[in-house]
């Protein structure tokens, strides 16, 4: 648990949408979504365990609350708010190890162009100069691994069942830096794609918060 992923408890303007999030995830039966979602409950103490860029997180069914494990802080609103969604949501649906772009998810090509503003454009403005292994050791932070595919190719655990690719290409002498994040093809069985654009934004705010 780092400084920056620590939120306040109220959610301000965004109090009656936190509220749907909340009767939907406490009219779901718990166990049925620990198996669709990929996380474990535990039915004695009433709590789901999430793994999320590289932090635990305890979910108390059926109140929502959401700390950090062992501690009394909570994550930023929108963070809780992605968790609850996604635990309301998850369908169990195989990931196919396929990707594609932002824009390829459902209706993702309306978002676009403010996806792209919020993390592409800060990734290259932030990161496209920065040396290799200092990328390498913020994402690391995050709890990425790396592949082949890039200069960076970095996969975040955003949820268990929600993989997030980020590529980068570093700049020289003769080419500017790009950027993209890619999904599994299975994305929206796991999260609406409005929460996909925050979701990214989140792990990118972090991310240049460990530079």
């Amino acid at each position: 648990m780092f400084s920056y992923m620590i939120g306040e408890e109220d959610v301000g303007s965004y109090k009656d949408t936190y509220n749907h999030t909340l009767r939907n995830f406490s009219s779901k039966e718990p166990a049925q979504m620990a198996k669709n979602s990929g996380t474990r409950f535990d039915p004695t103490s009433s709590m789901f365990t999430v793994h999320s860029l590289g932090q635990k997180l305890n979910v108390k069914y059926p109140q929502g609350t959401i700390r950090f494990k062992d501690s009394v802080h909570a994550p930023l609103w929108s963070w809780r708010l992605i968790i609850l969604n996604h635990l309301a949501r998850a369908n169990d649906a195989p990931l196919t190890g396929n990707l594609i772009t932002f824009k390829e998810l459902d209706g993702g090509y309306i978002f676009n162009p403010a996806f792209h503003k919020m993390t592409i454009l800060p990734i290259i403005n932030n990161l496209s100069d920065k040396p290799v292994e200092k990328i390498k050791r913020a994402c690391s932070v995050l709890g990425a691994d790396f592949i082949e595919g890039a200069h960076i190719c970095a996969v975040f655990s955003f949820l268990p069942r929600f993989p997030v690719t980020l590529k980068i290409w570093l700049k020289d002498a003769e080419m500017d830096g790009s950027a993209n994040i890619l999904f599994d093809t299975a994305a929206n069985h796991y999260l609406h794609t409005e929460d996909i654009a925050v979701a990214a934004s989140l792990m990118i705010t972090f991310l240049l918060q460990n530079i």
